[in-house]
């Protein structure tokens, strides 16, 4: 796989699991990602573990689709968080825009501190991205389980949260 050092000295590693041996990347391929206390800005934490990615649709540069489990990847801040499940991925990209849809497989559970703290289904979100002014859009629902409250509530954005690329958004609104 290809290793790249990371801007604190940790170390990522890509490696393409070539299923059709095409030598390049091609539906039914999987990439197995591994981190070792890398930093990542705009977490702004390390991230330690694997994950992986599995391709269902892959057109060079202006669309791919497929499953992404990052159950064992851990982020390592002020608090240590992982997400356990599958979410399937759909990104479009066009000259003048990116789209990125997200939707969980089952459910995906967030996990603070070795503790079960929230869960997510039905969970469904894209983000917009208008190279042409540089802004976003994120739209989305799901259902939200809080363990620590035994108790849940559903979400749905119903104006898309919008902003300028690196900042937080200006604009939009959330019903629980």
């Amino acid at each position: 796989g290809a290793e790249k050092s990371c801007s604190n000295g940790g170390l990522a590693t890509i490696e393409l699991i070539d299923k059709d041996d095409s030598k390049g990347i091609s539906v039914g391929d999987s990439l197995n990602m591994s981190y070792r206390d890398c930093y990542i800005q705009a977490l702004d934490s390390t991230v330690n573990g694997e994950g992986s990615l599995t391709l269902s649709e892959y057109q060079q540069g202006t669309k791919v689709k497929g499953s992404i489990d990052i159950s064992n990847l851990q982020v390592n801040g002020d608090d240590n968080f992982n997400l356990v499940g599958q979410m399937l991925f759909e990104n479009n990209i066009s000259p003048l825009q990116r789209q990125l849809n997200i939707q969980s497989k089952s459910t995906v559970k967030l996990i603070v501190n070795s503790n079960s703290a929230l869960s997510f289904t039905n969970l469904s979100l894209t983000r917009m991205e208008n190279f042409s002014d540089a802004t976003y859009a994120i739209s989305g629902k799901g259902q939200i389980s809080v363990a620590q409250f035994n108790n849940g509530f559903g979400f749905e954005f119903t104006k898309p949260l919008k902003g300028h690329f690196n900042e937080f958004p200006h604009e939009g609104s959330i019903v629980a």
